[in-house]
């Protein structure tokens, strides 16, 4: 309480010694802390389907691999064939038999396009591990306020109450609920140009709800310069 009466009373001092009454508010904006959301399910679920496809790269390339054997096996049959040597006739429809099962193998994997959703399935993963993602709503229940979003973003401007030392977050994502509660402390700077700034330091991450982990800041845990990443 006595830090909000000395921040109103300096705020009164600036304005009435200032020599430029159309310069604006003196008081910048409210400090903020950046968030990071990464839907590690997705990222999870890509990964077991990367995973398979990978193993079925590998048999398709088994595959083709018997399918070169089968056929060079078939050349060298069918030299002897050619010089009079009949009593190859059954290895080479035994020869035949089998690469026309290798190909249908080998047609069957070749239409997975497995290189191809592999690489889309790759850029997905990086997109997501990026942190790109819609936040539909944050909720402040302290305040009453709420900010609704229609752009996708990579990092999450969060404001600090500045009456206060901590705040509460409801976040919305896709038809998920998620809470942060954090706490920190405030401080007063002010610059060159008499502009007074209600900053946060030492912020934590003191409560979750819904989400699996996160990265915590551990250096330099001032608004502007921390950033929280949470996974769920």
């Amino acid at each position: 309480m006595k830090q909000f009466i000395f921040i109103s009373i300096l705020l009164l001092l600036v304005i009435s010694c200032d020599p430029c009454p159309d310069c604006g508010d003196p008081l910048a904006s409210e400090p903020t802390v950046e968030m990071i959301f990464i839907n590690q399910d997705s990222i999870h679920s890509i990964d077991l389907r990367i995973n398979f496809l990978e193993s079925q790269d590998s048999i398709f390339s088994v595959v083709k691999a018997d399918l070169d054997d089968l056929r060079d096996s078939l050349r060298k049959v069918q030299d002897s064939l050619n010089i009079g040597r009949d009593e190859y006739e059954d290895e080479k429809a035994s020869l035949l038999d089998l690469i026309k099962q290798e190909q249908q193998d080998s047609l069957f994997y070749e239409n997975q396009e497995i290189g191809e959703t592999t690489a889309i399935l790759n850029a997905a993963r990086s997109t997501i591990n990026s942190g790109l993602i819609l936040v539909n709503r944050i909720s402040l229940p302290e305040t009453g306020s709420t900010i609704t979003f229609s752009d996708s973003a990579t990092v999450w401007d969060f404001p600090l109450s500045f009456r206060e030392e901590f705040s509460v977050y409801d976040v919305l994502i896709r038809d998920e609920n998620f809470t942060i509660e954090l706490d920190y402390e405030t401080f007063t700077e002010v610059d060159e140009e008499r502009n007074i700034r209600i900053r946060a330091q030492n912020i934590r991450v003191i409560d979750t709800m819904g989400f699996d982990s996160l990265n915590i800041c551990e250096e330099n845990c001032i608004d502007g310069e921390a950033s929280f990443t949470f996974y769920f």
